[in-house]
């Protein structure tokens, strides 16, 4: 019989306040079906909102714009996405691995904004053993004057290793 399935994208999405996020649900149409699906997000917390979405016939895929306004606690909450077309009723799962029982909720994460942008250059060049490897960042205050304390976390993979007396061939 005709049906359809909505299959979550990922298991979590954040969120910052007055700022918008978007969550995917792709449609899965089985037994040739092709009536426009209404979908529902619910359990939003307060000050969050997400925008109506209509999955038309033959479209494989949509999102979710959520909303939040600058009173959005910060905090995390799960939403869960509701689809109804023709008498018919599903909530989306997000796939699990064979033997594991599928999600049907999305962990909402709100979140302050940052108020400044750090940006790495991406190089993959290579340093020798115990030597230096310089890596460049450029910092965007957008408009912040307080202090940023910066600490990375590469390390030389063969160089830890050794390190724990695992053997590296």
């Amino acid at each position: 019989a005709p049906d359809f399935r909505l299959l979550l994208a990922t298991d979590a999405v954040s969120l910052q306040r007055k700022g918008t996020a978007k969550l995917k649900i792709n449609v899965d149409r089985i037994g040739g079906f092709k009536e426009p699906i209404e979908l529902e997000v619910q359990g939003l917390p307060s000050h969050v909102t997400a925008a109506k979405v209509v999955a038309n016939a033959n479209q494989p895929a949509v999102e979710v714009t959520l909303k939040a306004e600058e009173l959005a606690k910060i905090d995390v909450s799960r939403v869960t996405i509701l689809g109804k077309a023709k008498g018919l009723q599903r909530q989306a799962t997000l796939p699990a691995a064979r033997g594991l029982p599928e999600s049907s909720s999305v962990l909402l994460a709100m979140a302050l904004p940052t108020p400044f942008v750090i940006k790495g250059v991406y190089d993959m060049g290579f340093a020798a053993r115990g030597g230096m490897h310089k890596r460049t960042y450029k910092i965007e205050r957008k408009g912040y004057e307080g202090p940023i304390q910066i600490s990375l976390a590469d390390r030389q993979a063969l160089g830890d290793a050794a390190e724990r007396g695992i053997a590296v061939r």
